[in-house]
């Protein structure tokens, strides 16, 4: 099942939930299945954002790999 998504909607105040979350998925990041990573990537390039970015897969994928706990 393909499934994209392009937006969530959280309250300003929520915004710490959601940066604990990444940080979390950071650190396990390698104790997830490799077609789970590729899915959680494709997901989080095809985000809204605040500011208009062009999709950033490589982005996400080199800032993981520089701050995920295991090399």
């Amino acid at each position: 099942m393909d499934v994209r998504i392009s937006d969530i909607e959280y309250f300003r105040d929520e915004e710490h939930i959601l940066r604990r979350l990444a940080c979390a998925l950071v650190v396990h990041w390698d104790q997830l299945p490799w077609n789970v990573q590729e899915e959680l990537i494709g997901s989080a390039a095809s985000m809204m954002n605040t500011v208009e970015v062009p999709a950033c897969g490589e982005e996400i994928r080199e800032f993981i790999a520089n701050h995920r706990l295991s090399a």
